[in-house]
C-alpha cells in the first residue's frame, strides 16, 4: 500500500468537486467543513485498509481491489476473454490461464451483484489511479461522502433539522466514519442509496429539474446493483413518509399501516406467483448458506454467533424477528481484553442503543410532532436490522452491514431534541 504522489493530486481535484458541485451546498455546513470530513474519511480509509491486511490478510477491500487490477489487465490483453468473463462464463480454462482467478469476483447468490460492481469500479478507477489502492480509497471515500449528503439533506427536508448535531451524527460517528470509508461495498452502498434519498426528497420538495431526476434513477439503480434488499426496504418507508407528508398523526399511522401490510400481502402473492422469488425461501437458504461458509471456513469467522434456527415458512419467519433485530441491534456485544477492537465497538454500539432508547422515553411528548419523519426512521431500521439478524450469524458482518442503518437509527434522537427548521431554510438551490 504505497502512498504515491497521485494520492495529493486525486485529493485536490475531489477536493474541487466538492467546492464546485451545487450537490454539497448547504447553508448550515460550509464546503471547508466537507473538505475536512472527506480528509478524515480518507484517513479512515486507509487506517481500515491496513487493520484488514494485518489482520485478516486484506479482507475483502484488499480482494476487490487486487481483483479489479487484474480485470483491468484482462480488458487490456485480452479483451474477448474479458467478454468472456462479463458473460458468466466461468469455465474458460483459457482465461484462468492467461488472466488467473479473481476470488472476489465469483458471487453465486441471485440476490446480488455486488461483488462485480465493486470489482468493476475497482478496474475502472485503475486507469486513473495508477493502480495506487491510497487513490482508490480516495474516490470511495468521496463517493461516500456523496451518499452521505444525501442523507443529510433528506432529514433537513423531511425533519426540518438542521446544525451540528445533525453534522456530527451523519457524518462523524466512529463507525460511519471507518466502516463508510472503505474501498467496498459499504461505501458504494451508501453512495446509491444516500443520493436517491437526496434526490427523491428534492424531488418532492418541488426541486423537479431533469439532473434531480436523472440522478435518482440512476442513484437508484446504483442502489439495486449493491444492496438489493436495502433499497426494498427503504421504499415503503420513503413511499409511507410522502403521502402522509402534511397529515394528521391518526391518517399518518394509518397510511403506514397500509403500506407495510399492503408489502407483506404483496410478498405473499409473489411468492405463490412467482416460487423462485418467495421472499421467506430466499432468506432461508441465505442463511444456511452463511453456517455452511462460517462452519466450513472457521478462521475466517472468527466472530460466528450460535443464533437460535428457524424453520423455511413465514410463521417460523416472522416469530423470530423480533429476537432477529434484536440481536442486530445489540451485536457486537464483547467485552473480553483479548478482544479490544470488538470491546470497543460493543461500548460504542451499546451508546448508541443507550441514546435512542433515552431520546424516545424523554422526548416522547415530542414525538406527536415528529411522527411521520420517526415512524420513517423506526420501520425502516427494524425491518433491516431484523433481515441482517436473519441472514448473518457472524457478528464482523453485523457490523459492517449495520453502519449503514446508523446515520438513519441515529436521527431519531437528533429528530426529536434538535428544534426544527423553517421549510424556508431548506436550500432551494441544491
Amino acid at each position: 500500500m504505497n502512498i504515491t504522489l497521485l494520492l495529493p493530486v486525486h485529493i485536490a481535484v475531489l477536493c474541487v468537486f466538492i467546492y464546485k458541485m451545487k450537490w454539497f451546498d448547504d447553508p448550515f455546513l460550509s464546503k471547508i467543513t466537507l473538505m475536512l470530513i472527506f480528509i478524515l474519511k480518507i484517513a479512515a480509509g486507509l487506517f481500515a485498509g491496513y487493520y484488514y491486511s494485518m489482520k485478516y490478510g486484506g479482507g475483502d477491500t484488499m480482494a476487490f481491489f487486487k481483483d479489479g487490477i487484474e480485470l483491468k489487465s484482462c480488458l487490456m490483453h485480452h479483451f474477448s476473454h474479458f467478454i468472456t468473463y462479463l458473460k458468466g462464463d466461468m469455465a474458460s480454462s483459457v482465461f484462468y490461464t492467461k488472466c488467473g482467478t479473481l476470488s472476489a469476483w465469483i458471487n453465486d447468490d441471485p440476490l446480488y451483484n455486488d461483488n462485480h460492481t465493486v470489482t468493476l469500479l475497482h478496474m475502472l478507477l485503475a486507469f486513473i489511479s495508477g493502480e495506487s489502492y491510497p487513490v482508490h480509497v480516495a474516490w470511495f471515500a468521496f463517493f461516500s461522502l456523496a451518499g452521505l449528503m444525501g442523507i443529510y439533506r433528506l432529514f433537513r427536508i423531511i425533519a426540518q433539522v438542521k446544525g451540528w448535531p445533525v453534522i456530527l451524527t451523519l457524518f462523524a460517528l466512529p463507525s460511519i466514519l471507518f466502516w463508510i470509508s472503505v474501498a467496498s461495498k459499504e461505501s458504494l452502498a451508501i453512495f446509491g442509496t444516500g443520493v436517491f434519498c437526496g434526490t427523491a426528497a428534492l424531488l418532492h420538495s418541488g426541486q423537479t429539474s431533469w439532473l434531480n431526476k436523472l440522478a435518482c434513477v440512476l442513484s437508484f439503480c446504483m442502489a439495486l446493483l449493491i444492496k438489493i434488499y436495502f433499497v426494498i426496504l427503504l421504499l415503503p418507508a420513503l413511499f409511507a413518509f410522502i403521502i402522509s407528508k402534511g397529515k394528521s398523526q391518526s391518517v399518518t399511522l394509518k397510511n403506514y399501516v397500509l403500506v407495510y401490510g399492503g408489502g407483506f400481502v404483496l410478498l405473499l402473492l409473489l411468492s405463490i406467483i412467482i416460487p423462485p422469488a418467495d421472499v421467506c425461501s430466499l432468506i432461508y437458504n441465505k442463511r444456511q448458506s452463511f453456517e455452511v461458509y462460517a462452519t466450513t471456513f472457521p478462521d475466517g469467522f472468527t466472530t460466528y454467533l450460535q443464533l437460535p434456527q428457524f424453520e423455511n415458512n413465514w410463521l417460523s419467519l416472522l416469530l423470530h424477528t423480533p429476537a432477529a433485530a434484536g440481536v442486530s441491534l445489540l451485536q457486537p456485544f464483547e467485552f473480553s481484553k483479548d478482544q479490544l477492537p470488538l470491546m470497543f465497538l460493543s461500548i460504542e454500539n451499546l451508546f448508541y442503543v443507550a441514546i435512542v432508547f433515552i431520546a424516545i422515553l424523554w422526548g416522547k411528548k415530542r414525538i406527536p410532532r415528529q411522527l411521520n419523519a420517526i415512524l420513517f426512521c423506526v420501520l425502516f431500521t427494524y425491518t433491516l436490522l431484523a433481515l441482517i439478524g436473519l441472514t448473518t450469524p457472524v457478528a464482523g458482518a453485523i457490523i459492517r452491514y449495520k453502519s449503514i442503518i446508523l446515520p438513519f437509527l441515529m436521527m431519531i434522537p437528533v429528530i426529536l431534541f434538535v428544534n426544527p427548521g423553517s421549510p424556508e431554510a431548506i436550500d432551494k438551490k441544491a
